[in-house]
């Protein structure tokens, strides 16, 4: 859940521990300590089943209005990513976390000393252009999540070439 300390006007995020493993393990990819691991693109119908889970997600996340004034409030998570999507072991269903980098769209928050300022704007290759000049709203999401859905159907990195899901063809 979010929220906001009505005294101090601070903001905040609750989140619950997933347990399982995040969609990226799923895909070729290179660890923290340089080693290579093959993956392989995913069943469309799973993707598919994910992707209509995730919009679900980033609808809720839009329709966020304050209950004191009831003006809208939404919230953009801003990095989307196969990293950042855990298929719950318990329950099947995949489950977006780090909303590290999310912030209401109407009073934005202040980023912290000593965050990198790559994590303001989300991950290269899945952030969309708006996101970089601090111009995203709730449909910016709704990039990250087709670019993450292309990187699961075609186990091919996006961040490799950012803006080109076509790379070669251009």
């Amino acid at each position: 859940g979010y929220g906001e300390d009505r005294d101090g006007g601070w903001a905040y995020i609750i989140m619950e521990f997933v347990e399982g493993d995040n969609l990226e393990q799923t895909l070729t990819r290179v660890d923290d300590q340089g080693l290579q691991y093959q993956g392989q693109p995913m069943m469309a119908e799973t993707a598919v089943s994910y992707g209509i889970s995730l919009c679900k997600v980033l609808e809720y996340l839009a329709a966020r209005t304050d209950p004191r004034t009831g003006q809208p409030t939404p919230i953009i998570h801003h990095d989307i990513k196969p990293a950042n999507i855990i298929l719950d072991a318990n329950s099947g269903q995949v489950r977006l976390v780090d909303f590290g980098t999310a912030k209401l769209r109407v009073s934005a928050l202040a980023v912290p000393t000593g965050m990198k300022q790559s994590s303001v704007y989300g991950t290269e290759g899945y952030a969309p252009p708006e996101q970089y000049s601090g111009k995203s709203q709730p449909r910016s999401d709704v990039y990250a999540v087709a670019a993450t859905l292309y990187h699961l159907l075609t186990d091919d990195d996006p961040r490799d070439h950012s803006f080109d899901f076509l790379p070669g063809l251009a």
